[in-house]
C-alpha cells in the first residue's frame, strides 16, 4: 500500500479547510473524506500495527469496531464489511497503511481510486507529533486566512441556528480569537520547519477564492499530480455531511471574493486594533496588511 502519498489539510478553524477539502477531493486522483479524528484517537491501541495483524480475523473485526465507534465517522457511511474484505486483500504492514486503508474504502464506495488519500482535521494542530511519528514521509497543506477575517466567522457563529451534535464551540471575543489564530498558525509554522521543504506548502484563503485554478495548480504541482478541471465544479457536489453543513454552507457556492476584507465593515475600529496588535507577526508574514 506504500504507493499511495498521505496528506494532511491544516489549518485555523473556519479559515477555508472545509472548502479547500472539498475542492481536492474533486479530483479524480485525490481522496479526503470528512472529518473525523480516528487516526489519533487509535493510534495508541493499534500503533504497533502489522502484517501479522492483517491476517488476524479477531484484530482486524476489534480495529474496525473500535473505528466505527470514532466521532463523526458515521457521516463517511462506510460499509464495514467491505472495510474488512478490503483490510485482508491490501494486508497493510503498519498503521499508517491501515488507516490509508480506511480511506481507501471510503474512496472505493465513491468509485474513485485515489493515489492521494488525505485527511482534513483542525483537530490534529494538537496532535502534530502523532501524525509525524506514523506518517514520516506525508505532505501537509495549510491554508491561512486574515485573521480579522476568522475574527467576523467566529463571531457570526452565535447566531448560528443547529441542532447538531458537531457544531463548533469557538471564542467570540476578539482577544481570545487573536490568541487562538496566532497559537494555531503558529504551531503549523514550528511545524513544518521540522519538516522536509518538499513536504509542506502553504496557500492563503484569499487566493484560493480569488485565483482559483492558479491556485489548485499550484497544489496539485506540490502532489505530483496533472490538474483537473472537476475540483472547480467543487460546489455541484453533495459530499459535505449533513451534519455539519449548517456552517459550512459556502462549499455549496462558487468561491466569493465579497467575504475577503469583511472585517473592514463587521469589526469596530476599536476591535481591529485589537487584533492586530496581537497578530501583527503573523499578518505581515503572509502579507496581509495592517490599518493604518
Amino acid at each position: 500500500m506504500n504507493r499511495y502519498t498521505s496528506l494532511f489539510v491544516l489549518g485555523n478553524p473556519r479559515s477555508g479547510t472545509s472548502l479547500l477539502r472539498i475542492m481536492l477531493d474533486n479530483h479524480a486522483k485525490i481522496s479526503i473524506p470528512p472529518e473525523s479524528g480516528y487516526i489519533q484517537w487509535w493510534s495508541e491501541k493499534y500503533g504497533d500495527w502489522s502484517h501479522s495483524d492483517s491476517l488476524n480475523e479477531d484484530k482486524v473485526n476489534s480495529f474496525i469496531t473500535d473505528l466505527a465507534s470514532s466521532r463523526k465517522i458515521e457521516t463517511w457511511k462506510l460499509n464495514y464489511g467491505q472495510l474488512q474484505s478490503l483490510i485482508f486483500e491490501v494486508q497493510p504492514n503498519n498503521y499508517m497503511e491501515l488507516s490509508q486503508a480506511v480511506i481507501l474504502q471510503y474512496a472505493g464506495q465513491n468509485d474513485k481510486r485515489p493515489l492521494v488519500m488525505g485527511d482534513k482535521n483542525n483537530y490534529y494542530l494538537q496532535h502534530l507529533d502523532v501524525i509525524k511519528k506514523y506518517f514520516s514521509k506525508a505532505k501537509f497543506l495549510a491554508i491561512i486566512r486574515d485573521g480579522r477575517d476568522v475574527a467576523c466567522s467566529y463571531q457570526g457563529l452565535k447566531y448560528l441556528e443547529s441542532d447538531s451534535p458537531y457544531k463548533p464551540v469557538l471564542p467570540s471575543s476578539i482577544p481570545l480569537i487573536a490568541e487562538e489564530w496566532n497559537k494555531n498558525n503558529k504551531m503549523i509554522l514550528d511545524y513544518f520547519s521540522s519538516l522536509q521543504d518538499h513536504q509542506h506548502l502553504w496557500i492563503r484563503y484569499e487566493d484560493l477564492v480569488i485565483n482559483t485554478e492558479e491556485t489548485l495548480g499550484e497544489v496539485c504541482d506540490f502532489l505530483g499530480l496533472d490538474f483537473d478541471s472537476q475540483m472547480l465544479e467543487y460546489y455541484k457536489t453533495e459530499n459535505e455531511p449533513l451534519e455539519t453543513i449548517a456552517w459550512k454552507k459556502k462549499t455549496k457556492k462558487k468561491p466569493d471574493a465579497n467575504n475577503i476584507g469583511k472585517y473592514k465593515v463587521e469589526l469596530s475600529e476599536r476591535d481591529i486594533q485589537k487584533f492586530e496588535k496581537e497578530s501583527k507577526s503573523i499578518l505581515t508574514s503572509f502579507n496581509y496588511k495592517l490599518r493604518e
